[in-house]
């Protein structure tokens, strides 16, 4: 059965194989998956918990950005004269939807141009918080603290530059979700079409980046290979297996796309004083705080070592067989 199973990857012949770290190597894992996330929690909550507010650390500014850069472009526009042009006193001024369509156009491409900068920092923790992970899955008794900063020593050039490409992409899909309304010379049908092209073909290329940042995140933790075979291997793991990336990606961000949800509700919430939504807003920060993040990297880690067994693994055995054979 195992035989077929790696088979039916088609992988084998075509992986990089790299050499193992001196403290890395995947982790053999027997029975479900999804059985030994949960045992793993249960486990070790504490330092599952720990690792995950070292890299909430390194994304903090992030949030802050994102909620402070939201609440000044309300306030602008809340003070825009909308009242000037219904005959209640004001002088008339004309073109005022312009001017609105303007500054949100000019406040959203601010907030992530800035953002750009921020998902660089972010990647700071990713890089210390995947380390720390697979440690974790190793060896249960780590120390935490020196372990995410060790980490973010090995593994923050990668990282650094998987989060300013996705820094730029999200800039990207904005201007065309934002930039693209503010368009006059075009007729709002050519628009609107321009803009449903851009922004499917943007997320296409975003889901794809993240799939290969994080396998590339959790294989280099593993193995020490050149960039070439390392991007080689995210490719055909990415690609060969589009099913189970588009899972692992559905999986691990549907919460991340639900956090960033509260958190537009609670800034939201703020100015009205709904208590229903600032309570589901502060659930929600509270579980990210907690373990979100550890479980995005924990989910992929798992994921890689699948990955890695059924290809990597079979490859390099096959390789020494065949130097084994060339001896004799």
């Amino acid at each position: 059965m195992a035989k077929k199973q790696k088979e039916k990857l088609g992988l084998v012949d075509l992986v990089s194989v790299g050499n193992d770290r001196d403290d890395m190597f995947p982790v053999k894992i027997s029975g479900s998956r999804i059985s030994y996330v949960k045992e793993l929690y249960s486990r070790c909550p504490g330092k599952l918990m720990k690792t995950n507010l070292l890299t909430i650390l390194f994304i903090l500014p992030a949030i802050i950005w994102m909620i402070y850069i939201t609440v000044i472009a309300s306030s602008a526009n809340s003070l825009l004269p909308y009242s000037a042009n219904i005959g209640i006193g004001y002088p008339v001024v004309n073109g005022i939807s312009e001017l609105a369509e303007y500054y949100k156009y000019y406040y959203n491409i601010l907030k992530y141009t800035i953002l750009v900068l921020f998902f660089i920092i972010a990647s700071f923790g990713i890089a210390g918080g995947a380390y720390t992970v697979r440690q974790i899955m190793q060896d249960e008794k780590v120390k935490i603290f020196k372990t995410f900063f060790r980490g973010i020593k090995r593994q923050a050039m990668p990282c650094l530059w998987f989060g300013f490409i996705l820094g730029l992409e999200t800039l990207a899909i904005m201007f065309a979700i934002f930039g693209l309304d503010y368009i006059s010379t075009l007729s709002s049908g050519a628009t609107l079409a321009i803009k449903i092209i851009m922004i499917v073909l943007m997320a296409m290329i975003i889901i794809v980046t993240i799939c290969i940042a994080m396998l590339y995140i959790t294989q280099n933790v593993c193995y020490e290979m050149k960039l070439g075979g390392a991007l080689k291997n995210c490719f055909l793991f990415t690609f060969r297996l589009p099913l189970q990336s588009l899972i692992m990606f559905v999986v691990t961000m549907a919460p991340v796309a639900l956090i960033i949800y509260l958190m537009y509700l609670y800034v939201g919430s703020l100015s009205s004083n709904n208590f229903f939504s600032i309570l589901l807003s502060t659930f929600g920060f509270i579980i990210f705080a907690l373990y979100l993040a550890s479980f995005v990297l924990l989910a992929w880690s798992v994921y890689g070592d699948f990955l890695y067994e059924n290809s990597i693994v079979v490859a390099r055995e096959r390789i020494i067989k065949s130097q084994k054979k060339g001896k004799k």
